[in-house]
């Protein structure tokens, strides 16, 4: 029997992120996957691995990476 906040101080302290900042990072990996895939679009990947608004995975992509999720593909040609 654990509350809410205390796992979530067990999950920071033992991986150093937030469960939400972990998520964020799972998916935009999976999205760096998905983005060298050129039959998919942004909008489709960004609900693909789980963001409901293309803008705020656009805006986490560049967070994380720099660059938005456009370059990054341009890159990876």
């Amino acid at each position: 029997m654990m509350s809410i906040a205390q796992c979530n101080r067990c999950f920071n302290k033992m991986l150093n992120v937030t469960p939400y900042e972990y998520l964020i990072q799972y998916r935009l990996q999976k999205a760096t996957n998905l983005l060298k895939d050129a039959t998919l679009n942004v909008t489709e990947i960004s609900e693909i691995v789980g963001f409901n608004n293309v803008t705020h995975f656009i805006q986490a992509f560049k967070k994380v990476y720099g660059i938005s999720p456009k370059k990054y593909r341009m890159m990876e040609d």
